[in-house]
C-alpha cells in the first residue's frame, strides 16, 4: 500500500512531494490542480445532454445532464528534479484520491442552476480521472448553457479532496476526556458538525488542557505546530470523516460527528504509533475554459449536442439509466454488467421483476426498463456481475445485492465482484517503451495470473482481480524501442500505479563519485567520462582531473533515457595526444575507483 509519510515532505511549487513511510516504496507527490480530460474523440470531455419528450404535455419533464471527466494536473518533471536534487536515484509516483467533491464558483451577481450550488460528488475510477454528473432541470439546463457560452464570465471551480498518509510519530502519549472536548468544541462547528482542519489546527495551537486535554512525554516542549497537525490527523481518523465545505473559501473540511455520541470517560492515545489518517487537498479548477476553446473552433453543438428525444413510457414502466467510471481498456474481462430486481408487491404484482444489462465501453452506461404496477414506487435491487477470464478459463463472479431506487443509478468501482485496479503509464514513457505486466494472485488455495500490455494507443488498463483473491502482485517488463534492452520491475503489491520516467532511479540526474584507487603513481591522473546517451563530442566529454591531495570528485550528468543511464571513462589524451580506450558501461549507482 502507497502511505505518504506526513512527518517528511519537500515543497515543490503548489505540489508537495511526501517521502515514503519507514523509506519503503517510492515518494508521493500531490497535483497542482485538475484538467478536464481529453476524452476519445481528442476533445475536451465535458458535455451537456438535453433530454425531452416527444409530447411536451407528457412525461418525462425535460432536462439536461451535464458530464466531465477530470484528471490531475501532476507537475513530474519539476517534482523528479527537486527529488533528485536532494535524492539521486530515488523515485516518484503521484497521488491516488478515491473521493471529494467539486465546487463551482461564480462571480458576484452571477446566478448558477440550482442544483450547481452545492458540492457535486467525484467519481475517481481509482488513478487517473474523475467523473462529474450533474443532472439540470430545464431551466438549469439552459442557464448552464448560457453560462458554458458567455466568454466574459470567469468561472471557476474548486474540487476537495483528501490524501491519505502516515500521521507524524511524536514520543508523546495524550489523554482526552471526550465530554470536555465536546463542550470546548461545540460552539466552532457548524449545524452540520463541520470544522475547517486548518481551524481544527489552530484550536490545537492553544492551551490544550482546555480541550479536556493532557499531554505526557518528551522534553524539551514539542513543536506546537507539529503537534497541532498530528493532534489534527488523530481526531480525523479516530471520529472524523471527509466533508465537502460550507462555502467556497478554498478551505478542507472534515466533520466530527464522533462529538455528538462518544459518550464518557478517558481515551488515550499514543503519538508514537503509526497512525493512518487523512489531509485535505483543495485544487483549482477551471472547466468551461476547455470548452468554450472547442465551441470557438468547433461551433456550440460539439459540448451542447442535439436534445436527445426520450419515447414516452406505458404507464408502470419505469427507466432506470445506469453508468460506471471504470478504464476502458479492462484485460480479462469477457464482460460487466449488472441486474436489477424489483420483489413481489402482491396483489397488485405477485411476481418479481427482473432485468439485466452489460455495460460496454467506452461509454460504459445502459438503460434498463422495469414493469411494474402503477401505483409503485421505482424501488428496486441491484447487483453487478463480471465474467472474468484468466489463466484458469472463464468464470462469472457476481456482485451482492444492494437495495436502490430512482431513475438513475451510478455504479462505483466499488460494487463490483472484482477490483479494478487501474495501471497507467504516461506519454514520456510511452514514446521510449513498452510495457508488459504480469499480475498473479491467490483465490481458494490456487494460484491465477492474468497478463496486459501498455502502449501509446493503450496507455490505461483496469486489472481485474477478484474480491476474495489474496497476495495480488504485479510486476513489469519494459522494452526499450530502440534495441533490444530490457529493464524489470517487480514484483510488487498490486496497486493503482502510474508508470513514467519517474518511476525509474535510473531516469534523471547522477553523481558518481570518482577517486584514486590507492596511491598515485603520477601527480596527475586526468581521465574522460561520456554519458552513454551522448554522442562522443568535445561538449559532452567531461575531464576531470585527480591528483594525491585531490584524489576525489564527483561527476555529475543527465541521463534522459532510464535505458542509457551509465557511462564510459577513459585516460584522457597524454602528451602523445592519444588517449585510452573507452572502457564498459559503468552503473550510475556505484563509486568509480581509477
Amino acid at each position: 500500500m502507497r502511505r505518504p509519510d506526513f512527518q517528511q515532505s519537500i515543497p515543490c511549487g503548489e505540489s508537495r512531494i511526501y517521502y515514503p513511510f519507514e523509506g519503503r516504496g517510492p515518494h508521493v507527490f500531490t497535483p497542482d490542480s485538475l484538467d478536464v480530460a481529453t476524452g476519445p474523440d481528442g476533445l475536451p470531455d465535458i458535455r451537456l445532454q438535453l433530454y425531452r419528450g416527444q409530447n411536451p404535455m407528457l412525461p418525462p419533464q425535460p432536462y439536461g445532464v451535464l458530464q466531465l471527466r477530470l484528471t490531475p494536473h501532476n507537475p513530474i518533471e519539476p517534482a523528479t528534479a527537486r527529488l533528485r536534487e536532494l535524492h539521486a536515484g530515488a523515485t516518484l509516483e503521484p497521488a491516488i484520491f478515491a473521493g471529494g467533491c467539486m465546487r463551482l464558483l461564480a462571480p458576484d451577481g452571477v446566478e448558477l442552476p440550482a442544483e450547481a450550488r452545492q458540492s457535486i460528488p467525484l467519481a475517481w475510477n481509482g488513478l487517473t480521472n474523475a467523473r462529474v454528473l450533474l443532472r439540470l432541470s430545464a431551466e438549469g439546463a439552459q442557464l448552464m448553457k448560457s453560462l458554458i457560452q458567455d466568454e466574459t464570465l470567469p468561472l471557476q471551480a474548486q474540487a476537495e479532496l483528501e490524501l491519505a498518509g502516515i500521521a507524524p510519530r511524536l514520543p508523546l502519549r495524550v489523554r482526552l476526556d471526550p465530554a470536555r472536548f465536546r463542550t470546548a468544541m461545540a460552539a466552532r462547528l457548524d449545524a452540520e458538525g463541520r470544522i475547517a482542519r486548518e481551524e481544527l489546527v489552530s484550536v490545537f495551537c492553544g492551551d490544550l488542557s482546555k480541550l479536556g486535554l493532557e499531554v505526557e512525554g518528551m522534553a524539551p516542549a514539542p513543536d506546537p505546530m507539529e503537534l497541532a497537525e498530528t493532534l489534527a490527523d488523530w481526531v480525523r481518523a479516530r471520529f472524523g470523516a471527509f466533508a465537502a465545505s460550507p462555502k467556497a473559501d478554498g478551505r478542507g473540511y472534515l466533520a466530527l460527528s464522533w462529538i455528538d455520541d462518544s459518550g464518557s470517560g478517558h481515551m488515550e492515545w499514543d503519538l508514537s504509533q503509526p497512525l493512518y489518517s487523512w489531509r485535505p487537498l483543495v485544487l483549482p479548477l477551471r472547466p468551461f475554459e476547455a470548452a468554450r476553446q472547442v465551441i470557438r473552433t468547433a461551433g456550440t453543438q460539439a459540448i451542447v449536442p442535439p436534445p436527445i428525444i426520450v419515447p414516452p413510457l406505458p404507464t408502470g414502466m419505469y427507466q432506470v439509466d445506469v453508468s460506471t467510471n471504470i478504464p476502458e481498456v479492462r484485460p480479462g474481462v469477457a464482460a460487466i454488467g449488472v441486474t436489477l430486481r424489483a420483489p413481489p408487491r402482491p396483489p397488485s404484482r405477485p411476481q418479481a421483476v427482473v432485468a439485466s444489462a452489460e455495460l460496454i465501453p467506452p461509454a460504459d452506461a445502459a438503460s434498463i426498463r422495469l414493469k411494474l404496477s402503477p401505483t409503485e414506487r421505482l424501488d428496486y435491487t441491484y447487483a453487478t456481475f463480471v465474467i472474468l477470464e484468466d489463466s484458469r478459463g472463464a468464470v462469472q463472479l457476481d456482485g451482492r445485492e444492494v437495495a436502490a431506487s430512482g431513475d438513475r443509478l451510478y455504479l462505483t468501482p466499488d460494487d463490483f465482484p472484482v477490483r479494478f485496479v487501474p495501471q497507467a503509464a504516461d506519454r514520456s514513457l510511452l514514446e521510449l517503451a513498452s510495457v508488459h505486466g504480469l499480475c498473479r494472485w491467490i483465490e481458494d488455495g490456487a494460484t491465477a495470473s492474468l497478463v496486459f500490455e501498455l502502449d501509446q494507443d493503450r496507455p490505461e488498463v483496469a486489472v481485474p482481480v477478484p474480491v476474495h483473491a489474496a497476495e495480488a502482485t504485479v510486476e513489469f517488463e519494459f522494452r526499450s524501442r530502440e534495441g533490444d534492452r530490457k529493464l524489470r520491475s517487480g514484483p510488487g503489491p498490486l496497486e493503482p500505479r502510474l508508470l513514467g520516467l519517474h518511476s525509474f532511479p535510473e531516469f534523471g540526474s547522477h553523481e558518481v563519485v570518482v577517486e584514486l584507487d590507492g596511491p598515485a603513481a603520477e601527480p596527475l591522473v586526468a581521465i574522460d567520462l561520456l554519458p552513454e546517451n551522448r554522442p562522443e563530442t568535445a561538449d559532452a566529454i567531461v575531464v576531470l582531473a585527480l591528483t594525491p591531495d585531490r584524489p576525489r570528485k564527483t561527476f555529475t550528468y543527465y541521463a534522459s533515457s532510464p535505458f542509457q543511464a551509465g557511462y564510459r571513462y577513459r585516460r584522457h589524451a597524454g602528451s602523445d595526444g592519444v588517449p585510452g580506450p573507452w572502457s564498459d558501461v559503468q552503473s550510475p549507482f556505484e563509486r568509480l575507483l581509477v
